[in-house]
């Protein structure tokens, strides 16, 4: 598991680093050089794509963790990592859309300060839902919680999330 954390860090330190240096240019997309740029990224980000797709859980535990710590760390890489292909396909498109080159998710105020797991059952299917209670945080102290409500799968050797869904 620490090499494959090691190796998500090494991935968003590199996206983060490209993305930086676009706004240093002053985020424009008018200059022909700024739209080349990009466009390298964004083949960086399917090379990038490409080896996650490569890693793996290698337990529900495992996909929990390092979920939960992506959600945390605001780290899209991280949560991808653990996805199955199909909600993959659908996290890609909303980076994507929102052009969010660096992969960024959450809010950096409130931020997330603590997590548990409430909640843990198998399925009939022999999947599992996970609940998750995050805690909130801002400058002024504790703020609030929420839920996030995992599913849980084996395939092909492989633990991964099915489905997603939070509730606020």
């Amino acid at each position: 598991m620490k090499k494959i954390m090691v190796i998500l860090l090494l991935i968003m330190v590199i996206i983060f680093v490209e993305v930086k240096d676009i706004e240093a240019k002053g985020n424009t997309t008018e200059n022909k050089s700024d739209a080349v740029y990009i466009q390298q990224i964004e083949e960086k980000n399917k090379l990038l794509i490409q080896a996650l797709d490569s890693l793996g859980a290698k337990s529900k535990d495992e996909v929990v963790y390092i979920y939960a710590q992506g959600v945390k760390n605001r780290s899209g890489p991280l949560q991808y990592a653990v996805m199955c292909k199909e909600l993959k396909k659908d996290f890609v498109k909303t980076m994507e859309k929102d052009k969010n080159y660096a992969w960024v998710t959450g809010f950096s105020s409130p931020w997330i300060s603590n997590y548990e797991i409430i909640y843990n059952k198998q399925n009939k299917d022999k999947s599992y839902t996970v609940t998750i209670k995050f805690s909130w945080e801002t400058s002024s102290g504790p703020y609030n919680s929420s839920e996030t409500n995992i599913n849980i799968k084996e395939q092909n050797g492989i633990w991964c999330i099915t489905s997603i869904e939070n509730e606020y």
